[in-house]
């Protein structure tokens, strides 16, 4: 029997970063790992232009690319639920091997599933989510960002919207 499907609130660092870059996300407890890659990318506001991958309980998953980084298993099979996260477990992700930027999710809170309610989605109560607009990059935004197709008329993340 599959496991009941719930959401996971979580917290998304950019490491190393001042003043500290962050976005707090709801997934659903089968998401994907392909898919949280596209949710980490658009509350991130990056574009998807470099390799990326996971670090989950000491093992690296994310999208194999022919002459390049090769994983044993497939993005879009692994879920989130099968890792068996409990409240404040971190894992990491990694985008851009060249300036190699470190995001810390955190599992903040498990909460129910209201299947009137879309997931993922950013949280939008004050000071929750940083809106992309005021995003200060500490080299500038990732080169060609294209965050435009990214962003919602009032300058919210697509994922906050």
């Amino acid at each position: 029997m599959a496991a009941e499907v719930v959401i996971y609130q979580l917290n998304i660092v950019l490491r190393e970063v001042k003043p500290t870059v962050w976005r707090r996300v709801l997934v659903r407890s089968d998401t994907s790992i392909a898919l949280l890659h596209q949710v980490v990318q658009v509350a991130m506001g990056w574009e998807d232009a470099h390799l990326h991958k996971f670090r989950i309980h000491g093992r690296d998953y994310g999208t194999s690319y022919e002459g390049g980084i090769v994983f044993g298993t497939d993005p879009q099979e692994i879920r989130l639920d099968g890792f068996k996260l409990r409240v404040g477990k971190r894992f990491r992700y990694e985008y851009d091997f060249g300036d190699f930027w470190e995001h810390d999710l955190r599992l903040e809170r498990v909460l129910s599933l209201d299947p009137k309610k879309k997931c993922p989605v950013g949280l939008r109560r004050r000071s929750t989510v940083v809106s992309t607009r005021r995003l200060r990059w500490p080299r500038g935004p990732p080169a060609g960002s294209g965050r435009a197709s990214l962003l919602g008329g009032d300058g919210r993340s697509a994922a906050a919207q």
